[in-house]
């Protein structure tokens, strides 16, 4: 994966989380004011110095700063694309008239997260695939995992380090030469649940995009209990299942079986802790439990044939 700019230095992971907060709330929920017309967006400029800012949440950029951003993107194809001052103004909230929304707190400029998705997609789309190892699977935390029997297939645009880049290009002003950061993939397409059993992390990506990273538990280790490793796809969704196994049964609001009807991705509403080292000697007969508060979304992304990759 290609390293990003050095001016990325200058913003500071709070804002980062900001950032990331609000593009994964633009791709999955439609936007809605509180306030100004239907659309969300005051009708003129001077409503909208009378409104609060419609677009609370959304990272803001100053107006300077805006005029002098200038990236050149390396776009893996020998070809560049060059994002100027005006191609930034397009990645900005915009007044119903056409023109430039500007916080009337702040005097800032509003980041669009739509239109930023929307030309990474752009981008991307002129990225060509890539062969790499047969069998490499890079993680979410940059390890590289060996796989005997799954071949590669391709790459896919980083799309959410696209978007944390882009964001802070815009807020920063920055010059900058940016190789597009693409993430290996094996056979597993661009959507699919990876398991960190070794962090204990489990990841659900949509269309190359992260939507949860939540804690888990897995296999009890101590027990001689471990969660299996390997690339496996799920292989129903079933609500309001009760898991009979020879010294338990639990009864379980979703399930989804990825080893035959006997290990699984499930919520564990019996569980106070996840994540960490409790899986070593308080780990769970094999399954995947997760958070129930996390697994009612997560089951919404997941479907029948869905990719998982797990390893420790």
């Amino acid at each position: 994966m290609q390293t990003r700019g050095k001016f990325m230095k200058k913003v500071c992971p709070a804002i980062l989380a900001a950032i990331l907060v609000c593009v994964c709330a633009a791709l999955l929920v439609p936007f809605r004011a509180s306030a100004a017309s239907e659309s969300g967006i005051p009708d003129n400029a001077e409503e909208a110095k009378t409104l609060a800012n419609p677009f609370t949440g959304w990272p803001e950029a100053d107006p300077g700063k805006i005029a002098k951003v200038h990236i050149t993107y390396d776009l893996r194809n020998g070809k560049t694309q060059v994002l100027d001052g005006n191609g930034a103004e397009q990645l900005l909230a915009r007044n119903s008239d056409g023109s430039l929304y500007v916080d009337p707190a702040t005097g800032k400029y509003v980041l669009n997260p739509y239109n930023m998705t929307a030309y990474i997609q752009q981008l991307a789309q002129q990225v060509p695939s890539e062969t790499p190892s047969q069998s490499d699977f890079v993680t979410s935390s940059g390890k590289t995992v060996h796989f005997d029997n799954v071949t590669t297939v391709g790459t896919t645009v980083a799309v959410q380090d696209e978007m944390n880049y882009l964001a802070a290009v815009l807020i920063n002003g920055a010059t900058d030469q940016h190789t597009i950061s693409v993430k290996d993939l094996t056979n597993l397409g661009t959507s699919y649940i990876e398991i960190d059993m070794e962090n204990q992390t489990l990841y659900c990506y949509l269309n190359g995009s992260l939507m949860i990273s939540t804690p888990i538990v897995t296999g009890n280790v101590a027990a001689g209990h471990n969660s299996p490793q390997g690339v496996f796809t799920i292989l129903a969704r079933q609500r309001n299942v009760t898991l009979v196994g020879k010294d338990y049964k639990s009864f379980v609001k979703y399930w989804c079986p990825i080893v035959g009807n006997s290990i699984g991705i499930h919520d564990a509403s019996w569980r106070k802790k996840f994540g960490g080292t409790e899986y070593l000697k308080n780990g769970s007969h094999g399954c995947i439990n997760v958070p129930p508060e996390v697994m009612p979304n997560l089951y919404e992304f997941i479907y029948k044939g869905m990719p998982v990759v797990a390893f420790y």
